[in-house]
């Protein structure tokens, strides 16, 4: 009975590292992509950029 309530502890505890770790994949996801959409329209707006350099030259 003891141990049946150390291993029922022990996975209780395995279970909200999991569930922190999930939240955290979560945020860092969400991170990325504002990171990925703001590096996209950087990328978009350099590539007007040099053609309109191109036209203008």
């Amino acid at each position: 009975e003891q141990r049946i309530q150390q291993l029922v502890t022990l996975l209780n505890e395995k279970q909200v590292l999991v569930d922190d770790l999930n939240a955290e994949k979560r945020h860092l996801e969400v991170d990325l992509e504002a990171i990925w959409q703001a590096t996209n329209a950087d990328s978009m707006r350099i590539r007007e950029q040099l053609l309109d350099m191109r036209v203008v030259s």
